[in-house]
């Protein structure tokens, strides 16, 4: 299996001025220079060896996402010793509350640090870059703990190298 892909962490805004602009009636402008884009193979620095797409049911208003035992398309994704290099969860809007991702009690990944919590909204979503920062996927560190209500599911990429 070899994983090749492509990202785009991207805000592009055009913006027409009305007025001040000298021989111009009503210019615009795109405001887009702080796009990232890239792709990521076994070859890149970062790398990308691995990925999982998944919807992540909570059980009684908690869910814990393991690293080392994802389901990807082709079968069983097995993090370790690999880095998170790319990571997005959506909380549909059809959810009635949010969620929050945080380090867990045991085992915890720092994604973001060793404590971290951030709480999504129905209908938003957080998509992150890791650039080979993050620390490797081990059985000490390799769980990232959702907590919500009932058995709202989220929308769950992973990419790892």
């Amino acid at each position: 299996m070899s994983v090749s892909v492509n990202y785009k962490l991207r805000i592009s805004t055009t913006e027409t001025l009305v007025s001040g602009v000298v021989a111009a009636a009503n210019p615009v402008v795109l405001l887009d220079q702080f796009d990232l884009t890239g792709t990521l193979n076994s070859g890149t620095s970062p790398p990308a060896t691995k990925a999982a797409y998944f919807s992540k049911a909570l059980t009684a208003g908690a869910g814990t996402i393991d690293l080392t035992a994802l389901t990807g398309a082709g079968g069983a994704v097995d993090g370790t010793g690999l880095k998170v290099q790319l990571f997005r969860l959506s909380n549909p809007i059809a959810n009635a509350n949010g969620v929050t991702i945080s380090h867990a009690a045991s085992n915890s990944y720092g994604l973001w640090g060793s404590t971290y919590s951030v709480t999504l909204q129905p209908g938003e979503s957080v998509q992150w870059l890791g650039n080979d920062t993050a620390p490797d996927v081990a059985g000490g560190a390799k769980n990232i703990l959702l907590t919500g209500t009932g058995s709202q599911a989220f929308n769950v990429s992973i990419v790892m190298g």
